[in-house]
């Protein structure tokens, strides 16, 4: 237990995020190449308390598999082509862990889905997260950041890992012990980052800004991944 939570705390804390505005053409056109298709965010029922992302190790065999090389080629070739049409006129000061726990604890905690229009290449991998027009007026409604406060945010974490995790861990340790066993987790994850009410507002904040300037032109792209 104690290796696996080490691990699985290590592996959150290396997430990374990558943003950026990229013009709607230039996005339909990379859609084609990719041949990204409409992904499903999990239910509520599928979610586990992680936040968006499959987290997993990869081996050393898997590495050096042909398949694993062909799929970091491919990777590469995405991140060359959005270098030279990306638009970042802010970079945000934040983890991959803090967009992640915000996405997150906003989809199940709130009516606030950023995954509601999420795109996945047809072979696997990660999915790239978009927010065109259509929603900006939404988004930017809900997204205030005057509507929030580090302490909501801070406590809307925790009852959401709290939902996510109960069930799991009463099946790890029995009902009995699970409720003490979870509330002494959350207590050391609350210890690890005290800050963390003022990283997800941070968060809010820059997201904020970066669907102020989606148009009909303009399309702002998100993803999370190791």
């Amino acid at each position: 237990m104690i290796i696996n939570e080490v691990l699985l705390r290590s592996l959150k804390m290396s997430l990374k995020a990558t943003y950026f505005l990229l013009q709607k053409d230039k996005f339909e056109e990379f859609c084609k190449k990719k041949h990204l298709v409409p992904g499903r965010s999990p239910t509520i029922e599928e979610d586990d308390g992680k936040g968006p992302g499959e987290i997993r190790v990869v081996t050393q065999r898997e590495m050096k598999s042909a398949a694993f090389r062909k799929k970091v080629a491919e990777n590469q070739k995405v991140w060359t082509y959005f270098e030279e049409f990306m638009e970042v006129p802010f970079k945000l000061k934040l983890s991959g862990a803090v967009i992640s726990d915000l996405v997150y604890c906003l989809r199940t905690m709130t009516s606030i889905d950023l995954t509601e229009h999420s795109l996945v290449p047809e072979g696997g991998g990660f999915d790239w997260w978009v927010i065109d027009e259509k929603q900006k007026a939404k988004l930017l409604k809900q997204l205030k950041p005057s509507k929030f406060s580090e302490d909501g945010l801070r406590d809307m974490y925790f009852e959401s890992m709290q939902r996510g995790l109960s069930k799991q861990f009463e099946k790890s340790f029995g009902k009995k012990s699970a409720k003490e066993i979870l509330a002494s987790y959350l207590q050391r994850l609350d210890e690890d980052f005290p800050e963390r009410g003022e990283a997800m507002l941070d968060a809010v904040k820059g997201l904020y800004k970066y669907v102020e300037r989606v148009d009909e032109n303009t399309v702002f792209m998100l993803t999370v991944y190791h």
